[in-house]
């Protein structure tokens, strides 16, 4: 007779790339205990030799962006052995998510199996975020699917965005996910899903590359249409391209471009900033302060937890966005505390896996 199965995998599917993480459990009985060690809080704790979960980050001052993480809401760390990661390209999955994610998600998982000779009799539970999974309806629908294919498996499917608050070894908190795009997800006290934003480059994604993008060349084309030269603005956009003006680029992007493109320009948007353009420096700061307000809406609706995990390439690189973001929650939610995420997403869903078991 096999011995109950310890492997435990998380994938995380984004736009341009899906990547995975898994371990096996030693103290399946033990592991997920939620009581620290006596004397010891879940940040100072050793994490055991060869887990994938880290301690949370280092305590700092309140209301800056490396501040404290709620100490009652850490995950203990589990006594994991990690195994080998995986990274494949998402294409595809735009698709697949919405016709059958399963196959998709059962391909790379196959693939992956093969590769470490192992075998699904071994895997014990599996979690996946993906962007695409719009809400709990639809990743409720994914996992069934899964399921009926390994039955002996526990499946979690969620949105991407959610993975981020268990990539900091949390519970609770607010997850702020701000690169190509954008979102603000949480959950209330009866476990359920609540998101502000994420609607895509045409209708919000306030803060993120696309969506910067996008105010920016609003504002060009107003100067533009008055009669103006162009400024520092427009002409860092320009050239970043190959067309000669920013009617051009307007044009390219608004009938022959993605999400993805629009973010490729977003470079331009912080250089004209930082050699002073009014545009750029308002749009910026403005993009900040509604992505606080997303998160301030979270709060309104019930979300629990103090602590708001901020990931995205925008947000954690780009400092005159993070300064104006973390500013409007210190002024209008003073008790919340921001910290970069410093783990990959695929993590927070290893992380999932091993708390639906």
């Amino acid at each position: 007779m096999n011995d109950a199965p310890t492997l435990h995998i998380g994938l995380d599917i984004g736009g341009t790339k899906a990547e995975l993480a898994a371990g096996n459990l030693l103290t399946p009985d033990a592991a997920l205990s939620t009581t620290p060690v006596p004397g010891v809080t879940p940040s100072s704790q050793p994490t055991p030799t060869g887990s994938r979960l880290s301690p949370p980050a280092t305590p700092s001052t309140p209301g800056t962006d490396e501040t404290s993480l709620s100490s009652d809401q850490c995950t203990p760390p589990l006594s994991t052995t990690p195994l080998p990661g995986a990274y494949w390209p998402s294409e595809g999955w735009a698709a697949a998510c919405w016709v059958d994610p399963a196959s998709w998600i059962l391909g790379r998982i196959d693939t992956y199996l093969t590769s470490q000779n192992l075998r699904w009799d071994e895997v014990a539970s599996i979690a996946v975020g993906a962007t695409g999974i719009e809400d709990q309806d639809h990743g409720s629908q994914a996992a069934e699917a899964l399921a009926r294919v390994h039955p002996g498996v526990t499946w979690r499917v969620v949105n991407d965005a959610e993975l981020v608050v268990p990539a900091a070894d949390l519970t609770q908190g607010i997850g702020v996910i701000c690169g190509t795009g954008s979102i603000v997800v949480s959950s209330d006290a009866k476990g359920r899903s609540l998101r502000v934003g994420g609607w895509g480059n045409l209708l919000g994604d306030e803060g993120s590359g696309a969506g910067l993008v996008r105010e920016c060349l609003k504002a060009t084309l107003r100067r533009d249409d008055a009669g103006e030269p162009a400024g520092l603005l427009a002409q860092a956009l320009v050239a970043m391209s190959d067309v000669a003006s920013i009617r051009d680029l307007a044009f390219d992007l608004c009938f022959q471009a993605g999400p993805t493109a629009w973010g490729d320009f977003a470079p331009a948007v912080f250089t004209a900033a930082e050699s002073g353009d009014p545009d750029a420096q308002q749009i910026i700061t403005q993009a900040g302060t509604d992505l606080a307000h997303q998160v301030v809406q979270v709060v309104r609706r019930g979300a629990v937890g103090q602590d708001v995990i901020i990931a995205g390439s925008v947000i954690l690189r780009q400092p005159r966005l993070r300064t104006a973001f973390t500013a409007t929650l210190a002024a209008e939610c003073p008790d919340l505390r921001v910290s970069p995420l410093g783990l990959p997403p695929a993590h927070g869903a290893l992380n999932l896996a091993l708390r639906a078991r």
